[in-house]
């Protein structure tokens, strides 16, 4: 899968290499987490390679589960309809960012030319996150979401109860870094002493103030960060 999408792209001559290797590899870990997901809201989406990532994979594994069975295997063991979900639904995404790149018009042409099947299933919408009203049955995706833009899909996902797989980047605890309510009143505060006072790792440290919202509010979260050093070779 990975090599007919490198292709896909190569002719595009859009994507970064490291972008690529770094997206599908978030997108194996959220298509694993997240199998039954048939809706994908994919917040600060730049040019929209993650949601289109997660199609082809739904793609590829609703061909396979309609391959017949093995004659060799028991009818028992056999399978049946869609895996794109559970309940049989297929998967479709939309982008939101508040500007629609070209890059993101490139990448749909070349990912339609491959696999003309996702056809009406993506769409781009040029809106702000705060614009975003999200049902509870879609899963918030952002990879890269900058700065505070972070804190802002957290406040969605809890906001909406919505499943949510989120890779922030450029931490900070500047003035500007405003935690979700959740995370405590003292929440600012206490990242900023323990990070300059207490040397702790900023990235980490911010990171755990909005996983401590999440939970609060009742999520259970997991870390992607095996996936992520895999995708940089570290």
């Amino acid at each position: 899968v990975f090599d007919r999408i490198a292709r896909a792209l190569c002719a595009a001559s859009i994507v970064p290499r490291k972008e690529l290797f770094e997206c599908f590899a978030v997108a194996l870990e959220v298509r694993a987490r997240f199998p039954g997901v048939t809706r994908v809201a994919d917040v600060c989406a730049g040019h929209g390679l993650l949601s289109w990532l997660l199609l082809v994979l739904s793609i590829e594994l609703e061909a396979r589960a309609e391959k017949p069975p093995c004659p060799s295997k028991s009818p028992s063991k056999s399978t049946s309809g869609s895996s794109a979900a559970p309940g049989g639904g297929v998967l479709t995404a939309v982008c939101v960012d508040v500007k629609m790149p070209g890059s993101a018009e490139v990448i749909a042409g070349a990912m339609l030319e491959r696999w003309p099947e996702l056809e009406g299933r993506w769409s781009f919408v040029e809106a702000g996150l705060l614009a975003v009203d999200p049902h509870q049955s879609t899963l918030i995706t952002s990879l890269h979401a900058c700065g505070s833009l972070s804190d802002l899909v957290v406040g969605l996902a809890i906001q909406g109860r919505c499943k949510v797989a989120l890779v922030p980047c450029c931490h900070t605890v500047r003035k500007k870094w405003t935690p979700h309510p959740l995370a405590g009143p003292g929440a600012y505060h206490e990242a900023l002493r323990q990070v300059k006072e207490d040397g702790a790792d900023l990235a980490q440290t911010v990171d755990e103030t909005r996983t401590r919202a999440l939970r609060v509010a009742g999520f259970k979260v997991g870390r992607l960060f095996d996936c992520l050093r895999r995708a940089r070779g570290v």
